[in-house]
């Protein structure tokens, strides 16, 4: 058991000290142009995380009041599912913490998803697809500087805002 935990801060340190943060990116901005809103979902955060507070509840309020304030209506699940395209924002923060290194691994993805037809396949189903994204690969950092990713997830979403504003000026 030794032997593993020791593996794994060794693994890990090489990350660290190898990878470079990588910002990766999908804004086509027309596939933002005529929304009315997005519906927000925000996958559920390592209970680790949630430990030195970063949260699910904590991501989905910074994204709710970002939205909120740029004037992007947050659509509740019912009318997001009932809009035409059901458009939401999809955040997921991958966070694992190693077992004695007292560090954090993690990755940010934020995603808008809609349905869209298929123009190949001659039918009438919906296919849920990203349609614009922004993400963050893996980055480490120490469990006491965890509020900096909550940082990084405002601006990751703030980019989609930017985007937002953009497609739908008047």
């Amino acid at each position: 058991m030794t032997r593993h935990r020791v593996s794994t801060a060794v693994a890990l340190a090489i990350v660290c000290a190898v990878a470079r943060p990588v910002i990766s990116q999908t804004r086509d901005r027309t596939a933002l142009a005529g929304l009315e809103g997005v519906g927000i979902i925000v996958e559920k955060v390592a209970d680790a995380a949630g430990i030195h507070g970063l949260t699910r509840t904590a991501l989905l309020i910074d994204a709710e009041l970002a939205l909120g304030q740029a004037g992007i209506r947050v659509l509740p699940m019912t009318e997001y599912l009932d809009a035409p395209s059901a458009p939401y924002l999809h955040i997921n923060l991958d966070a694992t913490a190693t077992p004695t290194a007292g560090l954090f691994a993690y990755a940010i993805d934020v995603q808008l998803r809609q349905d869209v037809l298929s123009a190949i396949v001659a039918d009438t189903e919906l296919y849920d697809v990203v349609t614009w994204r922004v993400r963050q690969d893996v980055r480490t950092v120490e469990a006491n500087q965890l509020r900096e990713v909550r940082a990084q997830v405002r601006e990751l979403v703030a980019a989609f805002v930017a985007d937002y504003g953009a497609a739908n000026t008047k």
